[in-house]
């Protein structure tokens, strides 16, 4: 059988860019193909509570190949069945965890043993953290290049965030407001956040103009008064949002919310002395550890 980095993706755009990065890491590293499962897409097994979630990373110069059903078998072992099955997890269950063929997450912080992996594995968790990745960020800014030239309003978008000291400002609704679960797990980022997130940038940048992104535009224009120019960007939610993420990564500055999406939106912007503000509660439960998840130089509210 042909070695290979299989990663489960899972989540939305953001959490499949760390997914991906992650993995790709360890294939260079290891020197075998990148794989990507993607059957957890089926919105016929999506669990309750949980959003229903589609792929979308090929709208990226992406390195790897989508795995085969049986590719997924042969290094998870769920080709095995009866005795056979039983011996093959009760060993693995033996080694340690990076050791195993099937490697989940462990926590929300960095682990360094996950780079210690095996060259056939199947890698199950977010991996939220520049630190598995950072040092090969030129190969992970380069695949996340899009395939497709800007065309109409979001080329138009784009010459404008080009012209000024545009700061992109994310806010994050959506099913962290809908979903009591999701809610309960996520919260959502106050408008004092926003409020003194663009005060800090007023402070810092001479003539910010905000380019707001939401998945809730009606709340932004309700409740943002921010003193400085506001453009709301509308006609890319549902299946467009990697254009939002891409008009994102071309602002200067950057306001993100408790969300991946715009976290990347940041990391990818080319901007050299771009300034980002991020919030310091990313999430409501305690057992989520997010001490490695924002790069160092970025400020935290």
């Amino acid at each position: 059988m042909q070695t290979m980095i299989i990663v489960r993706l899972k989540g939305g755009l953001g959490n499949q860019l760390f997914q991906y990065a992650v993995g790709r890491r360890i294939a260079i590293d290891k020197g075998v193909p990148l794989k990507l499962d993607i059957s957890g897409f089926d919105v016929h097994r999506t669990p309750e509570n949980v959003t229903p979630r589609r792929y979308e990373l090929h709208h990226f110069n992406i390195s790897a190949e989508i795995a085969s059903g049986e590719e997924v078998a042969l290094v998870t072992g769920s080709n095995l069945h009866g005795y056979q099955g039983y011996l093959w997890h009760f060993f693995q269950r033996l080694l340690p965890y990076y050791k195993r063929s099937i490697v989940p997450e462990r926590g929300a912080a960095f682990d360094p043993n996950l780079l210690r992996v095996s060259r056939n594995v199947y890698l199950d968790g977010y991996w939220a953290s520049e630190k598995y990745f950072g040092d090969i960020a030129p190969v992970i800014r380069q695949d996340f290049t899009f395939k497709y030239l800007l065309e109409g309003a979001n080329a138009e978008l784009a010459d404008r965030i080009a012209e000024c000291n545009s700061v992109s400002l994310h806010i994050r609704r959506g099913d962290f407001v809908s979903n009591p679960v999701i809610h309960a797990f996520h919260g959502v980022l106050s408008l004092d956040y926003y409020l003194a997130a663009a005060k800090r940038i007023k402070e810092l940048v001479t003539s910010p103009h905000f380019f707001v992104f939401s998945d809730d535009i009606a709340w932004g224009k309700d409740n943002l008064v921010i003193g400085a120019p506001v453009t709301f960007v509308e006609g890319n939610q549902g299946e467009r949002d990697d254009e939002d993420l891409r008009l994102m990564s071309l602002c200067k500055h950057h306001i993100i919310a408790n969300s991946t999406f715009s976290w990347w939106g940041a990391w990818l912007s080319k901007h050299e002395e771009k300034i980002v503000i991020a919030p310091r509660r990313w999430a409501n439960h305690p057992s989520l550890d997010t001490q490695d998840l924002f790069p160092a130089n970025w400020h935290q509210l």
